[in-house]
């Protein structure tokens, strides 16, 4: 993490679990939903636990289709949080329904 701190000066997180071998660490260049975009990510059952480094382009339109599928967003302007609540509805088919770009 401290390789990449010049990416990502504005936040930071970590998650292990040692009895999975998972350790997970992000440094965050804030753009996107500046006070709500804090990562790792996780959704509201903690089941599913995100780091993105990118940028999705069209995650105003999903976000959309999710709310109407019932999803509630913890998040005002994620697009992290779209990668979770679109896994959670569309599973592997999410990939195909982004517009973007990742690191």
């Amino acid at each position: 993490m401290e390789a990449i701190h010049h990416r990502g000066p504005d936040a930071d997180g970590i998650y292990i679990d040692t009895n999975a071998s998972v350790f997970l660490g992000h440094k965050r260049l804030a753009i996107l939903d500046i006070a709500g975009g804090t990562q790792p990510m996780w959704d509201q059952d903690k089941r599913y636990c995100v780091i993105f480094n990118g940028e999705i382009y069209n995650h105003r339109a999903l976000r959309r289709n999710l709310e109407d599928l019932g999803h509630r967003f913890q998040t005002e302007n994620s697009d992290t949080e779209v990668l979770i609540h679109g896994y959670i509805a569309w599973g592997d088919a999410l990939a195909r329904k982004l517009n973007g770009m990742a690191t």
